[in-house]
């Protein structure tokens, strides 16, 4: 339907159909009236116990999860939930892509649209801690919180280092399932062989991030982010780094699960993309996981412009002096 008060308007850009021609507002206002005169409006889908359910299950936190219990192991989803009761609201949170990419992106609560950075613009993989450093620049005001997989981090670590180095005061969440996991589901049917190409070995990231002056603990159990605690109530001097040990599911984390759902206006099951609800039942199973928790400085090392703290070195050029004949 199309309202415009110039008759050759209509149908100009589109085809339309149903075309009516006068003023918006007073075209309103009649089928207002209009569907008034026709009696008490229908009882829809906006009821209040749909208001209420909708309320009472808001954020993703608070919806019915199925956990993985598994010794040396953390539930991605509950650990997730843990973190973001811990860190304060005022935040940023930035999400690497890969297998892991919904447990920060859906269980990690923002204050606002500019408090999500999502650096998957180029379909690749690797960019959420450069990303992350950038946005703890931008707002200095915020506690900057990075959800990264193992292969994602490890593309990118030497950039913990800048971190560190300009005191920037982030938490950095590593779902570590010891390979590149969106490759292991979205190619179910490869062999054992060609998987090993995307699967590493048991590294110790809390180590690697401790190199580069960052503040780490490995997460096997719920009870090792009691650090995180301490940490949060601190000066933060030095970044916090988690990593979390994490085998692969079956069936991988919501974004990568093939299962075809149903939406409410099709009768025969229909792809991701075209389902109008994604309900988060269907993420019901989710890797077992341990997790690296990595915290940078708050606070600059050394002196200077951004807490730069290495000395600036001037390079003596030789003069070239001309022979004489």
């Amino acid at each position: 339907m199309q309202i415009d008060d110039r008759a050759e308007a209509i149908g100009m850009h589109r085809g339309v159909d149903l075309g009516i021609v006068g003023d918006a507002a007073a075209v309103s206002r009649a089928a207002r009236d209009a569907l008034a005169a026709m009696g008490p409006a229908r009882r829809g889908y906006r009821s209040p116990e749909v208001a209420e359910r909708v309320r009472s299950s808001r954020y993703w936190k608070d919806q019915p999860v199925e956990r993985v219990e598994e010794p040396g192991y953390v539930d991605p989803a509950q650990l997730t939930n843990e973190l973001d009761a811990l860190v304060p609201m005022e935040r940023t949170v930035v999400v690497d892509g890969g297998n892991v990419n919904c447990y920060p992106g859906a269980h990690l609560r923002v204050p606002d649209d500019a408090g999500f950075v999502l650096p998957l613009s180029f379909q690749a993989i690797g960019m959420g801690l450069a990303s992350a450093v950038g946005a703890a620049i931008a707002r200095r005001d915020r506690m900057t919180v990075l959800g990264v997989g193992d292969g994602s981090l490890l593309m990118a670590a030497a950039e913990l280092e800048t971190a560190a180095r300009l005191g920037l005061g982030m938490l950095i969440v590593v779902y570590n399932d010891a390979a590149y996991g969106a490759e292991i589901h979205l190619f179910p049917d490869s062999t054992a062989e060609e998987q090993e190409i995307v699967r590493f070995p048991d590294t110790d990231i809390a180590s690697v991030a401790r190199g580069y002056g960052c503040d780490a603990v490995t997460v096997r159990s719920m009870d090792d982010i009691e650090p995180v605690r301490a940490w949060l109530e601190s000066p933060r001097e030095r970044p916090w780094w988690s990593t979390r040990r994490s085998l692969a599911d079956p069936h991988g984390s919501w974004p990568l699960t093939t299962v075809p759902i149903t939406s409410k206006r099709a009768t025969e099951p229909s792809s991701y993309a075209e389902t109008k609800e994604f309900p988060h039942e269907q993420h019901t199973s989710s890797p077992r996981t341990h997790a690296d928790l990595i915290a940078t400085p708050s606070r600059p090392r050394g002196s200077g412009r951004l807490g730069r703290s290495r000395p600036r070195c001037r390079v003596r050029r030789r003069r070239r002096t001309r022979k004489r004949r």
